[in-house]
């Protein structure tokens, strides 16, 4: 027989009259902080260990469990949701009910998932397969929402695939944080339903409001800098959310505002795509510079008055959606009337051609074009629906954008 006690002026009691559940933690506690010399192998099994365990001993007991998971490897089976909502991805497998006993590793189905061209909402976890699997299937994606660390409004399901690439890039290490997508379906269903979200998502709290886990990214499209600027100022003081505009025309032209980095990425890009293949990197660089100051300048000499006109007419319709009383009302950032606004656009496409900043004006298939006139000569093309996915996992250190350091917030 055991007595204990907690503090020292309590009575000592029989520690069999503690709870099954309390005596299992106990258990597993003895076992991890057994010292190693007294172990035959630094392994530890674990087969369902939270049997009667309120669900926040859960979580404390996985926290626990992982800091000893660095010199000691562990193996944990479960059937219970709130332990697999928090191990991070990378350590979770999946054990399908097959004949053949095939599982997968989450992580690497995370940027795997597909949905619909026009999806809209939170973009799919790669939890919900396994979950889906234990019979508890309700209102998946939005738990995932709720228990995130960050929610990441994006334009379409393309943004939220680079973006969670990029986030496993940006630490030392490997990246546990949480994240939930949103797609938006577009920056015009931004400017139009993101008071709702706010008012819904101010709503809900766990420890926090959803509001307050809020990040949203979107291009700038055509928007001038200035505008831009003050847009994001407004977007944060009105609606209290961290905002980030891309810099370049699009999320993907960010690889053209540092041509040796994108060198550099192309290189290893080809390297995987070929064996034996001989890239001289300065010759990727000249070339790059070459074909960007080509391919933009006819872009930019092909836009006549028309298309001039057009551009000016959807972003007077940026201007009206910005100015509703329900959005920026008189914090929109655009003031200026139409023909105020067609002799800024012009100017703004002057400047952007005497600075030679292209990639305000690239958008992804300019990048596409200009990346397969570079690596034509290796006779393999690039498709940036599918590969530019493949550039961004290849990502390291020295290959990191600066504009992307808006990441390392989130």
């Amino acid at each position: 027989m055991i007595d204990y006690k907690i503090e020292s002026q309590d009575i000592e009691k029989d520690i069999s009259l503690l709870g099954s559940g309390t005596l299992q933690i106990i258990v597993i506690l003895l076992n991890l902080y057994a010292p190693e010399k007294t172990r035959d192998l630094n392994l530890i099994l674990f087969d369902e260990p939270d049997s009667h365990i309120h669900r926040d001993i859960q979580k404390r007991l996985i926290d626990t469990v992982l800091r000893f998971s660095t010199n000691t490897q562990i193996f944990l089976t479960t059937h219970n949701e709130t332990l697999i909502r928090h191990v991070p991805l990378y350590q979770l497998f999946h054990i399908e009910n097959r004949p053949n006993y095939h599982y997968t590793s989450v992580v690497k189905d995370e940027q795997s998932l597909e949905v619909g061209s026009r999806f809209k909402g939170i973009y799919p976890s790669s939890l919900n397969p396994i979950i889906s699997s234990l019979g508890n299937s309700n209102g998946l994606d939005f738990i995932n929402a709720v228990e995130a660390d960050k929610i990441i409004f994006v334009e379409g399901q393309n943004d939220a695939k680079a973006i969670y690439t990029l986030l496993q890039k940006n630490t030392i290490g490997i990246n546990t944080k949480k994240y939930s997508f949103w797609v938006m379906g577009g920056v015009s269903q931004i400017f139009k339903d993101l008071p709702s979200y706010k008012t819904v998502f101010q709503q809900i709290k766990n420890q926090e409001t959803l509001w307050s886990k809020a990040f949203l990214v979107f291009d700038r499209d055509f928007i001038e800098d200035d505008h831009r600027d003050k847009l994001i100022e407004a977007l944060g003081s009105h609606f209290k959310i961290l905002t980030y505009i891309t810099p370049s025309y699009t999320f993907e032209s960010i690889l053209l505002m540092d041509l040796i980095k994108l060198s550099h990425l192309l290189k290893k890009w080809l390297e995987a795509k070929k064996d034996d293949i001989n890239i001289d990197r300065s010759a990727l660089v000249q070339s790059l510079e070459n074909h960007y100051l080509t391919i933009m300048q006819e872009k930019l000499e092909s836009l006549d008055d028309k298309c001039i006109d057009e551009t000016c007419h959807r972003y007077a319709n940026v201007r009206e959606q910005l100015s509703k009383r329900d959005f920026l009302n008189n914090q929109n950032p655009i003031r200026e009337k139409d023909i105020s606004l067609n002799t800024l656009f012009r100017r703004y496409l002057k400047t952007i051609n005497d600075n030679r900043e292209f990639y305000k004006m690239a958008d992804k298939n300019d990048v596409q074009a200009i990346i397969n006139q570079v690596i034509s000569p290796h006779n393999i093309a690039f498709n940036i629906e599918q590969d530019f996915i493949s550039l961004l996992n290849l990502v390291d250190r020295s290959t990191w954008f600066n504009e992307w350091d808006f990441l390392t917030k989130l």
